[in-house]
């Protein structure tokens, strides 16, 4: 079932291209020129004439006015479903890439979060220097984010809790597969644009407090 579907879509393919071909040749154009009047390079006018790549719907319509032809001529029903299918893939792919990317970057902020990456140092106003007024000067080896944000930086145990959300819920939009998925879809993209956010303040917050 798969391979006819494949040879099905290979085939409406190649009478796209040979249409392509065959209404430039008649039309006395380049692949430059034509390239240049639907805003796109060469190469990629070329991958359309050989079938390496497929135009998107807007090149679509307006490969159809330069040619003075519909659509629908252009281009048949059949291939139009192929068409819509791939651009589906496409869009579902890249969603899953995105997903995928939260997935790693969350990781690898939890893991790195109580590892010792750097020297701390800092003022600790509880305990004064015997004999004086002035803060007692800590340095500690081999900080973590972890203990930085325990003794002068909170935000980022705030940000360690949304971090742990966002991992949890892009690794369910990856294994869900239902109606409800869309939502959390959306969710998980709003939630790792403000994780990243929080991860770049908390980094940088934190790195203050070290050296």
């Amino acid at each position: 079932m798969l391979e006819c579907r494949l040879e099905e879509q290979e085939k409406a393919q190649m009478d796209f291209v040979e249409k392509l071909k065959t209404l430039r040749k008649e039309s006395g154009l380049t692949q430059q020129e034509v390239a240049d009047k639907l805003y796109v390079s060469r190469s990629l006018y070329a991958k359309y004439e050989s079938g390496l790549a497929t135009p998107s719907k807007d090149i679509l319509q307006k490969m159809a006015l330069l040619f003075d032809t519909g659509v629908n001529e252009l281009i048949s029903t059949e291939e139009t479903t192929f068409m819509v299918v791939d651009e589906q893939q496409t869009r579902q792919t890249l969603k899953n890439l995105t997903l995928i990317a939260s997935s790693v970057i969350c990781s690898s902020f939890i893991i790195f979060y109580f590892i010792p990456l750097f020297t701390a140092h800092y003022y600790d106003y509880n305990h004064l220097v015997p004999g004086t007024s002035e803060p007692t000067f800590v340095t500690r080896l081999m900080s973590s984010f972890a203990i930085l944000d325990k003794n002068s930086n909170p935000f980022g145990n705030v940000t360690l809790a949304f971090v742990i959300a966002e991992l949890i819920l892009s690794i369910l939009c990856l294994t869900i597969f239902n109606k409800k998925q869309i939502v959390a879809r959306y969710i998980a993209y709003v939630l790792f644009a403000i994780v990243t956010f929080m991860i770049f303040i908390t980094i940088a917050l934190s790195c203050g407090f070290a050296s």
